[in-house]
C-alpha cells in the first residue's frame, strides 16, 4: 500500500509519487523510490493501490481547537499563483475521515467551508461543533496564505432564503447574522449557495417568482456591509431564473457586487439505467439531451448575459454515480426520440444533493459513509470492521485493505473518487509515469468523447459508474486557461487522494 504523504511538501507536479517533472514529461528516480505498493496477483503493470484519507492519530482522540485568534490571510499576493483560482469546498461532516490537518493548504488559494444554515428566524447559524472545525481550518489556511469563506445552504439546507431575503428589514436581519459570523470566525467572504432562487430545489423549499430579485438586493446589503471581503454565488450552467420563469439575459447587476460565481457542473445526469455523463466538459458530439448542461455552455451564457469570464468559477466533482445499469456506452444524442428515452429511463437521480445522503427512495448508503466492506478472508491492517467483514477503510485509523469491487445495494448514490480506488474498482496504471487510474475487478474504462469524461462498466455486476479523474479534470483545466474564467473549486475535498491526485491534475493544466 502507498505510504502517507506528507502534505505539508507533496508537490502538484501531477506525476507519480518519486518521480520528476521536467518540462511536460515525468522522469523516474534514479534511487529506489520510497513509495511502497500492495502485493498482487494482478498484471506486473498495475498494482492495487489503497489510497486513503489521512488520520489524526491511532486513537480516536481529536486534535485539540486553539482559541485564539487566526491570522488573516494576506491581501496582497493572492491568488499565491498570480493566475486562477484553485480551491475546494470543505464540508464538516467529513472531519472525521479528512480532518483539517490533512489539508495541504499551499495547493489551494481558497476553500469554501460548508455549510452555515439559515434558520426559520431568518438569520443564518452555524452549530458549535462547526465552528470548532472551522476555526482549526482558518487557523491553518491563514498560515498559508489560504482564504476561507463561508459557504451558506446547500441542497438540503435552502429551505428559508426565499423568506429570509424578502422583505427590507428581514434582508438586514440576515445580513447581519451572517456579517457577524465573517467577523466571529476571521473569514476572508461568504458563499451564498441557495439552491435555487426562482425554483424548485430540495422538496419543501420556499419559492417565490421575487426571489431572484430580492436576493440581488440582499447581496448589495451584503456588499456594503463588507466591502473588502469576498462574495460569491453558486449557480447551475443557467442564469438565475427572472420573475417571468426564464432565465435572466442580463446579469451586469449581479456583477457589480459579486467577486464570483460558482457554476455547479456536475450532477447533470445521476444514476439511471440509462447513465448519463456526470460533468460535461462540452457537447462534443452535438445533438445531447440536454445541450446546454456543460461548462463551455454554462461560460458562453454567463458572458453573455454579462459576467465577466474573469468572475466565473468552474465547480468539479471528486464524485461520481453508480447506477445499476448493463450499458457499455453513455446516452447523448437522440438516436431515439427525446421522449421514448427519458420515458425509458429508471431514473435514482439526486440532482446537486451535495448533502452526502443517499438519494430519496434508493435502498443502501452512500459509500462514502461506509467503513466496512464483507470482503473474503485475511484481516484489515486498518483496524477492525464494523457490522462484519474485513474493513476496507475506517475513519481515524489510516489505510487498509483494497476492496473486491463490490458494490452491491449502492446503486443510485453518490461514490467519491477516493472509494473508488479503496474498494477496488479502479487502481492505478503503472505502466505510464503520468498518474492514470483503470478499471480492476471486472471493471473496464472507458472514455467517452461526446463529454470528455470516463465512464467504469462492469457486465457481470451490472454495474456503470459515471465519474471524473486526473485525465478529464485536465481537459476542465485546459478550458478554463483557454476560456480565460477565474478557476476551479472542488466538490468536496474529502473525495480527492490522500496526495491529492485530481487536485494536481487540474493545477497543473491550469499552469498553478
Amino acid at each position: 500500500m502507498r505510504a502517507l504523504a506528507d502534505h505539508s511538501t507533496t508537490e502538484h507536479t501531477g506525476c507519480r509519487s518519486g518521480y520528476v517533472a521536467t518540462g511536460s514529461a515525468c522522469v523516474a528516480p534514479t534511487s529506489a523510490s520510497s513509495t511502497t505498493r500492495a502485493s498482487s496477483s494482478a498484471s506486473s503493470t498495475v498494482k492495487p493501490t489503497t489510497t486513503t484519507r489521512a488520520s489524526t492519530s491511532a486513537t480516536t482522540s481529536r486534535v485539540s481547537t486553539s482559541t485564539s485568534a487566526a491570522p488573516a490571510a494576506s491581501s496582497t499576493g493572492w491568488p499565491t499563483s498570480g493566475g486562477l483560482i484553485a480551491g475546494g469546498y470543505y464540508p464538516d461532516w467529513v472531519e472525521d475521515v479528512m480532518p483539517p490537518e490533512a489539508l495541504n493548504y499551499k495547493m489551494f488559494d481558497l476553500i469554501n467551508y460548508a455549510f452555515a444554515l439559515p434558520t426559520s428566524d431568518y438569520v443564518v447559524s452555524l452549530p458549535d461543533y462547526s465552528g470548532s472545525i472551522l476555526k482549526r481550518v482558518v487557523k491553518l489556511a491563514h498560515g498559508n496564505n489560504t482564504k476561507v469563506n463561508l459557504a451558506v445552504g446547500g441542497w438540503t439546507d435552502s429551505v428559508y432564503f426565499s423568506g429570509a431575503v424578502s422583505t427590507a428589514s428581514r434582508r438586514t436581519k440576515f445580513v447581519k447574522s451572517i456579517v457577524d459570523l465573517v467577523n466571529q470566525y476571521n473569514l476572508d467572504g461568504v458563499d451564498i449557495d441557495w439552491c435555487y432562487p426562482g425554483t424548485n430545489g430540495n422538496p419543501g423549499n420556499q419559492i417565490s417568482s421575487s426571489d431572484t430579485a430580492n436576493l440581488l438586493k440582499m447581496l448589495t446589503e451584503l456588499r456594503t456591509a463588507l466591502p473588502k471581503k469576498l462574495l460569491s454565488t453558486c449557480t447551475t450552467q443557467s442564469a438565475y431564473i427572472g420573475a417571468d420563469g426564464s432565465p435572466l439575459t442580463d446579469v451586469k447587476a449581479f456583477a457589480n457586487v459579486l467577486d464570483h460565481i460558482l457554476v455547479m457542473n456536475y450532477d447533470v445526469w445521476g444514476a439511471s439505467s440509462t447513465p448519463g455523463p456526470n460533468a460535461p466538459l462540452r457537447d462534443d458530439c452535438s445533438g445531447s439531451l440536454q445541450p446546454n448542461a456543460n461548462m463551455q455552455s454554462a461560460i458562453d451564457t454567463w458572458t453573455d448575459a454579462g459576467m465577466p469570464a474573469s468572475k466565473i468559477l468552474m465547480g468539479i466533482p471528486a464524485y461520481g454515480y453508480v447506477s445499476s445499469s448493463s450499458a457499455t456506452s453513455l446516452i447523448h444524442k437522440r438516436d431515439e426520440a427525446a421522449s421514448d428515452i427519458l420515458a425509458k429511463r429508471d431514473v435514482i437521480v439526486c440532482p446537486n444533493d451535495h448533502s452526502g445522503k443517499p438519494c430519496a427512495g434508493v435502498t443502501g448508503q452512500n459509500i462514502s459513509e461506509i467503513d466496512w466492506n464483507p470482503l473474503s478472508g485475511g484481516n484489515s491492517t486498518g483496524g477492525g470492521s464494523t457490522g462484519g467483514g474485513d474493513g476496507v477503510f475506517q475513519p481515524g485509523h489510516g489505510p487498509g485493505k483494497v476492496g473486491t469491487g463490490n458494490l452491491s445495494g449502492l446503486e443510485g448514490n453518490q461514490i467519491q473518487f477516493v472509494d473508488l480506488i479503496n474498494y477496488g474498482v479502479i487502481v492505478e496504471d503503472t505502466s505510464t509515469t503520468k498518474v492514470d487510474y483503470i478499471g480492476t475487478n471486472g471493471y473496464t474504462r472507458k472514455w467517452d468523447t461526446c463529454s470528455s469524461t470516463p465512464f467504469l462498466y462492469n457486465k457481470s455486476r451490472k454495474v456503470v459508474i459515471t465519474y471524473d479523474d486526473p485525465e478529464s479534470l485536465a481537459a476542465k483545466g485546459k478550458l478554463a486557461v483557454d476560456n480565460k474564467i477565474g478557476g476551479m473549486l472542488m466538490w468536496d475535498l474529502s473525495g480527492d487522494t490522500l496526495d491529492f491526485q485530481l487536485t494536481k491534475a487540474y493545477r497543473s493544466a491550469m499552469g498553478v
